[in-house]
């Protein structure tokens, strides 16, 4: 069913109040910290910024797709299929700022159409970002430690 642009995105109106009790935070709470985060950073408009020229168009923006996507990952959606399970919770609309949602087809179909120019902007993304939180360390040296595991998968480490 075609919906018109503005039918599709939500505002933000401020922060939600939030307390930490016994329990602990939820990741749903989390995701509340997240989107704090990501606003701080100017997280959309850089993506944005990013995407400018590439941007595989659609219904929906690429960054609410994109913010669709952290949510899932953040609140262990680990299959597109699940997009159908988190349809109208109130924390994942404000943390994506979508009304209505996109279905699973229409997020895999997005995700087809990421093409080496939009998985290049989306790398000069993520070094911006980690050159944002690196830079003010002043280091004289940093190392990464990249871990060759293989993790839920069955599949082994193959050898160069």
């Amino acid at each position: 069913m075609r919906r018109r642009k503005a039918d599709l995105h939500a505002r933000v109106n401020g922060d939600l109040t939030l307390r930490f009790t016994g329990r602990g935070l939820t990741s749903f709470g989390g995701l509340e910290l997240f989107r704090r985060f990501l606003h701080g950073l100017k997280f959309s408009a850089r993506l944005r910024h990013h995407l400018r020229r590439c941007d595989p168009s659609g219904d929906f923006s690429s960054v609410t797709r994109i913010r669709l996507l952290l949510a899932m990952m953040v609140v262990g959606a680990r299959r597109l299929g699940h997009v159908r399970h988190l349809i109208g919770d109130p924390v994942i609309q404000r943390f994506c700022g979508l009304a209505a949602w996109p279905s699973d087809r229409t997020v895999s179909r997005w995700l087809s159409r990421g093409t080496a120019p939009v998985r290049a902007a989306l790398q000069a993304l993520n070094a911006e970002l980690v050159a944002l939180a690196v830079r003010p360390l002043q280091l004289g040296r940093l190392t990464i430690d990249v871990d060759g595991t293989v993790v839920r998968t069955g599949l082994q480490v193959e050898r160069l």
